[in-house]
């Protein structure tokens, strides 16, 4: 049932509704409209949010309402309009926001797929829907706990958030248990949601048997005297109380920590009882040199002086902990240093691990200045307040899982001025700053984890110029980032990156230059921020933002001429990481956050112009984007944001923020500016929105979904010429064997018939399915989610007839098979596209199934002559638009305008060699009725599908 979550009326005027509002209400408020002249052109206006559908209704009395042809329609960008005519009565509108998405989750603890999540840990859940979430429907199942409900004293819920918290004696699970959490939720208008998700528990801490750590309570109770300093907090700890020595044990304490050695000073007759190959950490360090982890190699005793010397070698983590598992917790401690290196203070942080704000800001600096160049700043800054996340996961000796990263807000400011006494030019690099920050993570089992944080920042700088004089400009940038890295051994790849951002644009000082001639200047500020785990792994990140500013100076009686000067700002974020223990060095990740270029002018005073101008960004599905302008004049000025040519309603601010993007609201997007009469449009921005991998909402392939990518049409190169394609939907995954059946299984209850395929598990794809199959599984999929269905016989969705081709309704909103054209777009990478030989690789092992290396399958095709078989889809790795096994594992089906009622397959199977596996392989022929053993398909959709759901499983309407 169709439910409607707000009421709106729309009015009218005879021009551009610029200025209309939205009234949010539940009885609408009427306003009648002028006498139009007769046949002009009108407009209903809207702000929407993409995705959502909207039924358009109007009336001529303000009693009697009818939808208007073509409503509901699903919102693909910010506003929609209706245009009409009005001949000789008025005429009124209202819109009515239709509600029929249920509940979605914003965020949760612990996170899908988190690994070494705490046996005790509090389950938290955010949720949001438009209309309300109806709090007597939710029921929560945790692992071997649940169903839930509230008024359970485990459960709160606060109108957003819902905690589970069992108490301090109930486990969520045993060690290294993997944690199923299923959650059914609906709104207050019946809109149902059944979610599922995992996470994985601690494993059980196993340090290795040859460990000796300094520091710890065992140590104190072998003799170890612990000094007092800010690190003691951490033996005290573990300690829980006061700690006797053993009977019989001589005090000694760890008087020197060297490159190679470790020196013990001990009162008794007898040293402390030390052997080669003993593992050492220490976990009360007094300094950041005294962090350490190693193998004892030598022991050498001076009895006279009463000095033991350790001889050691440097060791990885890993060599000390056999089996265990360390995430973020309360544990987790910051150490500060004095001007001496040693530690002064420890400050306990919490979860967030949240470090104070580090960095550079200074002003009126004076950097370099010479009798022929001089370079000083008015302004200069960059800083940055990180809080870190971190999750280990050691199996075997080995480091099996790592997630690691950090979030936070960069501020950048450069206020350059060149002072210049002679035609020169020069480069040069300044370092302005370097700190570091030591700080402990936790213990897994008695292994104390620790970690360093540093900042650097230089300054590149450079000039060029033919005359004397000077010349100053300067930008400020804001920008909160997060990333990291997720590193899975036996993953491919096996370390994968995360980020997300919120760019605001720079906002640019004017250029000023008193010399006549051609000048060229640039500025750049060169962070470099680190996060390392000792002899673990390091991840490492610079956001490099900076500017150039050139032309020619010409002076006349008039002041700089017009346009002679230009400015380029730009930042760039550079990711890279260190795997230690396997050595996996020069692994990164290049992202251009901007790159524009201004011409600056010199208006007249008082003229309307532009000082900052919006900026292109790239985001990623679910960041926040932040597009800002700034004008000036000699009155106030006022501003009206717009998306391609509607204007947005209610946004006359300098900044537009757009909240959780996806595909609707990538596009064109531009500002006006008024003042005293005046009226200047801004450049041009476009937004791009980067698909997420997957919704964290989503279900695995085969339990009950699909998951669709939005491929961007366009046109690119191929060896056979020129592809062009419009924008669509195309299924991330082939169909498997368990959507086939369950599909089917409502197919057959509703009147269709058609063949049963084939397939061993529900992972894996169908397969034996003609395309006179697919065209009704379509059909019936799409009327079981109300959608249109695609093809027909006669106008007929369920023909019976086995050798009727049908006709393809190519403006229905209903699943179909993708045509020829978009299947080698999409399999190319679209406009992402590398080139590569096969989809997503030169190598055809590391995207496809074929018969090189699909065999020892689970559903092997051929079983008496060999086992080459198929595998479960997404195994391997996806091309440049996130889409699995477009080389490989079955052919596919696609549309090929029914020529002579045949079809074509494509993309290469596991039964065939790596020729047909490439992305540029020749159509195969074959009739529409044909089944055969090593062909599937996958789905498609239109762009303008109101079931569109890009990043996201579209979940079956089952029984």
């Amino acid at each position: 049932m169709k439910r409607f979550r707000l009421q709106i009326l729309i009015f009218t005027t005879a021009c551009l509704l610029a200025g209309a509002t939205q009234t949010h209400a539940t009885e609408p408020v009427i306003r009648p409209l002028p006498e139009p002249e007769p046949e002009a052109t009108h407009k209903v206006l809207w702000r929407t949010d993409p995705g959502i559908r909207y039924e358009l209704l109007e009336s001529e009395d303000l009693e009697n309402w009818t939808p208007v042809a073509g409503f509901p329609t699903q919102a693909e960008a910010l506003a929609q309009q209706h245009r009409f005519e009005v001949k000789h009565a008025a005429r009124f509108f209202k819109v009515r926001v239709l509600d029929e998405q249920p509940p979605r989750i914003v965020n949760r603890r612990p996170a899908a797929d988190a690994f070494a999540v705490g046996r005790f840990f509090t389950v938290e859940v955010e949720l949001k829907d438009a209309s309300g979430v109806d709090p007597e429907t939710i029921g929560l199942t945790v692992g071997a706990h649940g169903p839930f409900a509230i008024g359970d004293p485990e459960l709160t819920w606060d109108g957003e958030r819902l905690v589970l918290d069992l108490g301090g004696d109930v486990a969520l699970g045993g060690y290294g248990e993997s944690i199923e959490v299923e959650l059914e939720v609906a709104d207050v208008h019946g809109n149902t949601a059944d979610m599922s998700w995992a996470f994985e528990l601690e494993v059980a801490p196993v340090p290795a048997e040859n460990l000796f750590i300094f520091g710890s309570p065992p140590a104190a109770r072998a003799g170890q005297a612990i000094a007092p300093g800010p690190a003691r907090v951490l033996f005290d700890r573990q300690a829980g109380g006061p700690i006797r020595m053993n009977a019989g044990a001589d005090p000694w304490e760890l008087e020197a920590v060297e490159e190679d050695r470790l020196v013990i000073a001990y009162a008794g007759e007898t040293a402390p009882e030390f052997v080669v190959d003993t593992l050492v950490a220490n976990l009360t360090p007094r300094s950041p040199g005294e962090v350490f982890y190693r193998r004892i190699t030598g022991v050498e005793d001076d009895a006279a002086t009463g000095r033991l010397t350790l001889f050691t070698e440097e060791a990885a983590l890993e060599e000390l902990i056999e089996e265990g598992s360390l995430t973020l917790t309360e544990e987790a401690v910051v150490f500060e240093e004095d001007a001496f290196g040693e530690f002064s203070a420890a400050r306990s942080l919490g979860v967030a691990l949240t470090f104070d704000t580090i960095g550079f800001s200074k002003s009126s600096i004076q950097v370099i200045n010479t009798d022929a160049f001089g370079l000083a700043f008015g302004q200069l800054t960059w800083t940055f307040t990180p809080a870190l996340e971190a999750a280990f996961d050691f199996r075997s000796f080995r480091l099996q899982r790592m997630q690691t990263g950090a979030r936070g807000t960069f501020q950048a400011e450069l206020r350059p001025q060149v002072t210049i006494s002679q035609a020169i030019s020069g480069n040069f690099q300044h370092p302005l700053f370097a700190v570091e920050r030591s700080f402990y993570l936790g213990a897994i089992g008695p292994v104390p984890v620790w970690g360093k944080l540093g900042l650097s920042l230089n300054l590149d700088a450079g000039y060029e110029a033919s005359v004397t004089g000077t010349l100053s400009s300067g930008a400020s940038q804001s920008l909160h980032l997060a990333f990291g890295a997720r590193y899975d051994r036996t993953a491919t790849p096996a370390l994968e990156w995360q980020r997300s951002s919120i760019l605001s644009p720079p906002m640019l000082l004017p250029i000023t230059a008193t010399l006549a001639g051609s000048a060229k200047g640039h500025a750049r500020l060169v962070p470099q921020f680190d996060i390392t785990y000792l002899r673990v792994a390091r991840v490492f990140a610079n956001v490099n933002p900076g500017f150039t500013v050139e032309g020619e100076g010409s002076i006349g009686t008039g002041g700089m001429e017009p346009a002679s000067w230009s400015m380029q700002a730009d930042a760039a974020l550079n990711l890279g990481a260190e795997i230690t223990a396997f050595d996996l060095g020069g692994i990164g990740l290049q992202v251009k956050l901007f790159d524009h270029v201004w011409t600056q002018t010199q208006p007249e005073p008082g003229e309307l112009h532009f000082t900052r101008q919006p900026l292109d960004v790239s985001a990623v599905e679910g960041d926040t984007v932040v597009l800002s302008a700034t004008a000036v004049a000699a009155e106030p000025v006022t501003y009206q944001w717009f998306q391609d040519e509607l204007p947005l309603l209610g946004e006359k601010a300098e900044d537009l923020t757009l909240e959780e993007v996806g595909p609707g609201h990538a596009g064109p997007y531009w500002v006006e500016a008024r003042a005293g009469g005046q009226t200047a449009v801004s450049e041009v921005a476009e937004v791009e929105v980067e698909l997420s991998e997957a919704d964290n909402d989503d279900v695995g392939p085969g339990e009950g979904g699909d998951e669709f990518v939005r491929v961007a049409g366009g046109t690119i190169e191929t060896p056979s010429g020129a592809l062009t394609v419009e924008t669509f939907l195309i299924g991330r995954f082939e169909v498997t064997w368990g959507e086939w059946q369950r599909v089917r299984a409502w197919a057959l209850e509703n009147g269709y018939s058609f063949g049963a395929g084939q397939g061993c598990t529900d992972d894996h794809p169908v397969t034996e399915v003609a395309a006179a199959d697919i065209f009704k599984y379509c059909n019936a999929r799409s009327e079981m989610e109300d959608l249109k269905p695609v093809y027909t016989v006669n106008g007929d969705p369920k023909w019976n007839s086995l050798t009727a081709f049908p006709t393809k309704d190519f403006s229905a909103d209903g699943y179909r098979l993708p045509t020829a054209d978009e299947w080698n777009y999409a399999a190319r990478g679209g406009q992402q596209t590398q080139g590569f030989i096969y989809s997503g690789s030169d190598v055809l092992d590391n995207v496809g199934w074929y018969q090189g290396n699909s065999e020892n399958s689970d559903c092997p095709l051929m079983p008496h002559a060999h086992t080459l078989g198929t595998w479960p889809v997404g195994l391997k790795q996806p091309n440049e638009l996130g889409l699995h096994d477009m080389s490989g594992n079955v052919d596919e089906w696609v549309w090929f305008l029914g020529f002579m009622n045949r079809m074509v397959f494509r993309g290469g199977s596991c039964l065939s060699g790596s020729a047909q596996a490439e992305v540029g392989a020749s159509l195969q022929l074959s009739p529409f009725i044909s089944r055969v053993s090593n062909r599937g398909f996958r789905l498609a959709l239109n762009n303008g599908s109101s079931k569109e759901s890009v990043g996201e499983k579209l979940s079956l309407a089952l029984p």
